[in-house]
Formats: C-alpha cells, structure tokens, sequence
C-alpha cells in the first residue's frame, strides 16, 4: 500500500502558531481532536470503498485530503458526509472524552460549517453530486457556484456586522476571508 504525500499550506504556520500560543491549551486539544477525527471519516469511508488517499494537507484551518477519484455520485456523496457524521458521533459520544465540552463545541462547530453548501466544503460536495445525480453532469457544479457566492455573501456581510456591532471579533470575518480565498484557488471563479 503506497503511503499518501504529506505537504503543508504556506499559511499553515499561521494556524499552528494561534494554536500553540494564542488558544488555551485544552481548546487547541480538542480542535485538533475534532479536525483529526473529521478527516479519519472521510479516509475511511474513502478506504472501505477501495479509493486511495493521495495527498494530505495540514490547512491554516484543519487538513485537506485528496482522495483518488469517486466512480460515482453515490461514492462522493458516502465519502463527503462521513467527515460530518464522523462529528455526530464525536458529538453524541463527547461525555466519554476528556474535554467534552469543547469537543462538542467544536464538533458542532465543524459540522455546521462543514455543510454548508459551498464548493471547498463537505456540503458543496453533497449538494453537487445529489443535484448531479438527480438532473445530469454540470447541473450540480452550476447549483454550488450559485450557492457558494449567496453563502459567502451572507457569510460576509454577518461578519462584517458582527465586527461592526463588537468592536473586537473579527474572526468569522478572517474565517469568511480563508473562504474565500479557497474559493478563488479552486479556480471557482472564472
């Protein structure tokens, strides 16, 4: 079995340093538990369906898997829901770790984004594959453009309220900002 190329994000040091010195310990175990576990959903509904994972990334925000094509929309979407029901376990589960309440925090947390139906997330891929299988090929890319750009409009125009309205948070602001520029480097927009 060939093992899967591992690489990290230019910005991943960004990420790793917020963790390491600007978020409480206990927080930065539990986010880290939450992503780890989320993408071990994803590679092992990918591996019971014989794909293969080819790369791994460490992210600014969590980690990115490339996994070896699906043969159907069927397989996308079992393989793009096992991350977020991976995150209903941990979330049903969560009295049994140590740490439970951030680990449900965050595990609610990953699964609400998560689904969203944007093109770079879970539920981008769901909504394009189901759209997909029910009106043909293309329907579904064109349906997660379109739900990508309200997404991230509503997304935007929240956190700028939330920044506006605090003084202070500007993190769904910064979060919006790694949206979209993931967005923009899945060549999303032409």
């Amino acid at each position: 079995m060939k093992l899967p190329r591992f690489s990290v994000h230019p910005f991943a040091a960004a990420g790793i340093f917020l963790l390491l010195f600007a978020v409480p310990r206990t927080q930065s175990v539990a986010f880290v538990t939450v992503t780890v576990m989320h993408e071990l959903g994803h590679g092992t509904a990918a591996l019971l369906l014989g794909k293969r994972i080819e790369k791994i990334t460490l992210m600014p925000v969590g980690i990115s898997m490339k996994i070896s094509a699906a043969a159907s929309y069927a397989e996308e979407i079992f393989i793009a829901f096992a991350g977020p029901f991976e995150n209903i376990l941990i979330i049903i589960l969560s009295p049994l770790f140590p740490q439970s309440g951030f680990i449900r925090l965050f595990s609610q947390i990953t699964l609400a984004l998560n689904l969203l139906p944007m093109a770079t997330l879970d539920g981008g891929r769901i909504l394009s594959a189901v759209v997909s299988l029910a009106f043909g090929e293309g329907a579904g890319e064109r349906t997660v453009k379109f739900t990508t750009s309200v997404t991230l409009f509503f997304l935007w125009t929240l956190a700028v309220y939330i920044f506006f309205y605090t003084a202070e948070n500007i993190a769904l602001l910064i979060f919006c900002a790694y949206l979209f520029a993931g967005y923009i480097a899945s060549n999303g927009v032409e």
